[in-house]
């Protein structure tokens, strides 16, 4: 694998950094479709770019007592450069002492999950912040398109799996 420079800043996607990720989220076999709008109500993300060119982004979001971490998304012409794991790494080692939470059905990011020592867990596990956030989104996302989106996905891939990850932040 080669990697590939880049830099990762702390910042507000632009419109067409955002019509960018929406399409390749149509594309992705990990990722349900997130359309530009909720990219812009994730505020602030960690960005890769290289050359003033988006590369990825990873949102994170405020529970009480947790930071989900998510969705992370390196785009498909940029993958097995390492930018994933640089994204996720700069995620993780900016966070402070917060207790830290992942979910993802993506193999890569399981394995980078692991290596950044968070637990994998299963559902009953999770704090109850995190299971009522995963609760809450699932039903404010449901629709007919989502749901039939997200089907195809799982089809196309044959990937049914879907894991939980914590880092609590005495373990930081």
């Amino acid at each position: 694998m080669k990697h590939m420079k880049a830099s990762i800043s702390h910042r507000f996607l632009t419109k067409e950094e955002r019509a960018i990720l929406a399409e390749e989220t149509k594309q992705s076999p990990y990722i349900g479709f997130i359309h530009e709008s909720v990219w812009q109500h994730f505020g602030k993300m960690f960005v890769i770019d290289r050359d003033q060119a988006v590369l990825g982004a990873c949102a994170t979001i405020a529970l009480r007592g947790w930071i989900k971490i998510g969705p992370l998304i390196i785009l498909s012409r940029a993958q097995g450069k390492g930018l994933g794991k640089q994204l996720l790494t700069r995620v993780v080692s900016t966070s402070g002492k917060q207790n830290l939470y992942i979910g993802t059905p993506n193999p890569k990011v399981m394995h980078m999950a692991r290596t950044l020592e968070f637990q994998q867990v299963n559902y009953l596990q999770l704090p109850g912040p995190v299971k009522y956030y995963l609760l809450h989104y699932l039903f404010e996302r449901i629709s007919g398109d989502y749901i039939f989106s997200s089907l195809r996905k799982k089809l196309r891939s044959k990937n049914w799996g879907y894991a939980f990850f914590i880092k609590y932040a005495s373990k930081q």
